[in-house]
């Protein structure tokens, strides 16, 4: 029982995410920043918080 709450769950967070990030992009209010310094400034500026996501590109 409490598995499938939990795929439930999560299946509506995907969707969340999912809608929210469409209806954003369609917009064009996504503005991605590969400069952490310059990042942060812009969010420090805007009053937003800063998304940050690490990965390894071989």
């Amino acid at each position: 029982m409490a598995n499938l709450l939990q795929k439930a769950l999560f299946s509506l967070v995907l969707i969340f995410l999912f809608l929210t990030s469409a209806t954003l992009s369609q917009q064009g209010r996504i503005e991605w920043i590969e400069d952490l310094d310059k990042a942060l400034e812009v969010a420090i500026k805007s009053n937003k918080p800063l998304f940050v996501v690490f990965r390894c590109i071989p």
